[in-house]
């Protein structure tokens, strides 16, 4: 899973876990007033309060003796933190404003869809802004291991299985790959050794280096393959990961 999946994913949840026992509360107290005193604060609260500390020490404890790579790693520690705040928060709230309790109710209960459309919209915003503005301009040393369709530590690099795919399709090629944050590559061969290629074999071609490539990156923020020319810089031939389309722009 991507870094943007489990920052949208723990949004939501620390969302829905708040929102709905609020929601839960709200409702018995208006529906079974008897059943709703054993809710009452402090002492109720106190308890969640502690099994909230209680679970977050203990994810953030699996969460550093994992496997994981430092920047998930980073990313699931700071939904944990979020999710203890707010936790603590309604706590608060609820011990020191019992009547504010029913009023948060009701405002979760109108605000919950929006709230939930606004998290939506900030992230697709912040997808498009990073997958089509920030991503294609920033150059990487290597791909990061947070993009990796594989989660396997021994599975071999992408440019490692992108190079031996050149190596069979372009015996005589001498590559330069320039690596983007949003998983693309940008391939740097000369203009004549893609001629020596049949053109009705060109696609074939093309199409085989890009799912080389491809398979072993995550598609989150959509991914390409392009073959430039390694002294003028112009796309020669290009594959989409999301789409598995093909073109070829050279004679």
């Amino acid at each position: 899973m991507s870094n943007f999946a489990i920052v949208v994913l723990g949004l939501v949840g620390c969302t829905a876990v708040i929102v709905v026992p609020i929601l839960l509360l709200g409702w018995l107290k208006r529906r079974h007033p008897h059943f709703a005193e054993m809710f009452r604060p402090p002492k109720v609260w106190y308890i969640v309060a502690a099994l909230t500390v209680f679970i977050s020490a203990y994810l953030t404890h699996v969460v550093t003796s994992s496997r994981l790579q430092a920047d998930e790693a980073a990313v699931l520690l700071e939904t944990v933190a979020a999710f203890t705040v707010l936790i603590l928060i309604t706590c608060w709230m609820a011990v020191r404003h019992e009547r504010s309790l029913d009023r948060i109710s009701i405002l979760f209960g109108c605000g919950f869809p929006i709230i939930l459309a606004v998290v939506a919209m900030a992230s697709g915003v912040w997808w498009v802004g990073y997958t089509f503005v920030y991503a294609p301009m920033h150059r990487t040393d290597h791909v990061p291991r947070s993009i990796y369709a594989s989660r396997n530590a021994s599975a071999p690099s992408p440019e490692t299985v992108l190079l031996a795919a050149l190596a069979q399709a372009f015996p005589s090629v001498t590559p330069r790959l320039d690596v983007f944050e949003n998983g693309s590559v940008d391939i740097y061969v000369g203009r004549d050794d893609l001629r020596d290629v049949p053109f009705p074999d060109r696609e074939t071609y093309v199409r085989y280096i890009g799912k080389a490539w491809c398979e072993t990156v995550d598609h989150t923020y959509l991914p390409n393959v392009r073959l430039r020319d390694l002294h003028e810089g112009t796309v020669l031939a290009k594959y989409s990961c999301a789409t598995d389309h093909v073109s070829v722009n050279f004679p």
